[in-house]
């Protein structure tokens, strides 16, 4: 009978989870849907890290935020629009997204008046269309969660 000897055992790599290695590559710029139509639909079914996201958040400067606005505006979009979703954990994780995402920008915005918050999340173009289903998400689930 032979026995196998474990190598490495004592220097195991730890593994960035797919969604860490996602909020990484999209703050570094990439663009992470052309290559897959159905990105944000899977993108929204993986658990949120929510403090690796605020940390890549934090590590970018006010400027660099800002000339990342298309990407973000990008991500806010698409985080109000499953909050239109019934499938629940879409709904869930796009919201707590959403929730970070905002808490980390007024927490840089505090650092940095200058930061301008609303062409970062939501941009100039389209904000009052993003606000609108905003606010009619938020009222669909308020009258949902009353009963």
């Amino acid at each position: 009978m032979s026995m196998r000897k474990r190598s490495g055992s004592g220097s195991k790599r730890h593994l960035k989870e797919k969604v860490v290695q996602i909020y990484e590559s999209f703050f570094r710029g990439e663009d992470l849907t052309s290559d897959n139509p159905t990105f944000w639909d899977e993108f929204f079914l993986l658990k949120p890290k929510i403090p690796q996201l605020e940390a890549e958040i934090q590590k970018l400067s006010s400027e660099q935020l800002f000339n990342m606005k298309e990407q973000i505006n990008l991500l806010v979009a698409q985080c109000i629009e499953m909050l239109g979703q019934e499938h629940h954990i879409r709904l869930v994780f796009a919201l707590q997204t959403l929730s970070a995402l905002l808490i980390t920008m007024y927490q840089k915005a505090a650092q940095d008046p200058t930061l301008n918050l609303k062409a970062v999340l939501i941009g100039t173009e389209h904000a009052n269309m993003r606000m609108q289903k905003l606010l009619e998400h938020s009222v669909v689930w308020s009258v949902f969660m009353a009963f």
